[in-house]
């Protein structure tokens, strides 16, 4: 008997301690279980703050291809408004062209190559049949009015900046009922700002078969008188550019 229960408690101690590998196993095993499930969760965190910073690169990259597409379509469109558009008049006969000139957006000017050796001069005045009043106010004066196809004052404030952008000439054409033509040509032409009421700074030298239309003094201010319309008038004046005296009446400036 004592044999027999030597043995079954030598077996009893066996199984326990059995038991308390089995335990500390189970034990392991749900420790590894626990560490698996954080390294799971923190590889998923990770995870996902990759693919988040992969999306806001792609985001970036595309906003970037976006911004490069921009540029270049813009690129494109200066490159063939560049093909059109140029500071001063192109010497092909009468047309519309837009020019350029720093210190304001491009417009369109009528140009003329008719008139000299066929240079392209810009049309500030037209004069033809009577059919546009000038007797107009110091705004219109000063921004343009009329069509350019026709009869049309071009504007102050665009001759002015012409005029301060690149040294241009003054072409004065004229022609009467009998359709006889005279002209005037000065040779440095360049007027004021505004604020000096757009006087001639400059005319230089005259020719032509005019009378010197123009005194050729400077500080002759733009003015506008009742019925006859906006000229730089002057004490001595023996025309008047925006009378009716002649049928046809073109003033026009050309760069040198």
């Amino acid at each position: 008997m004592e044999n027999l229960q030597t043995k079954v408690e030598a077996s009893l101690k066996k199984t326990e301690k059995l038991q308390d590998v089995a335990h500390g196993q189970e034990l392991s095993i749900k420790i590894h279980e626990v560490e698996h499930m954080e390294l799971l969760t923190n590889n998923s965190l990770v995870f996902d703050k990759f693919r988040t910073m992969i999306k806001q690169q792609e985001e970036t990259i595309g906003t970037l291809i976006a911004e490069k597409d921009q540029l270049i379509s813009e690129l494109n469109v200066q490159k063939q408004i560049n093909i059109y558009e140029t500071t001063s008049c192109e010497a092909y006969g009468n047309d519309i062209q837009r020019i350029r000139i720093p210190g304001r957006d491009a417009f369109p000017v009528c140009c003329n190559s008719t008139f000299g050796s066929n240079e392209g001069w810009t049309v500030i005045q037209r004069r033809t049949d009577g059919t546009l009043n000038f007797d107009r106010k110091w705004d219109e004066y000063k921004n343009g009015f009329g069509d350019l196809r026709g009869e049309h004052w071009l504007g102050l404030e665009k001759v002015h900046l012409m005029t301060k952008f690149q040294p241009h000439e003054l072409y004065i054409h004229m022609e009467n009922y009998r359709n006889q033509t005279f002209f005037a040509r000065y040779s440095n032409f360049l007027i004021g700002n505004e604020t000096q009421s757009y006087e001639f700074l400059s005319l230089g030298e005259y020719t032509g078969n005019l009378e010197n239309a123009i005194e050729t003094g400077t500080n002759i201010k733009f003015s506008i008188r009742k019925f006859y319309g906006g000229w730089w008038f002057s004490a001595c004046e023996r025309w008047n550019m925006v009378d009716e005296v002649c049928t046809t009446t073109e003033i026009c400036a050309d760069d040198d």
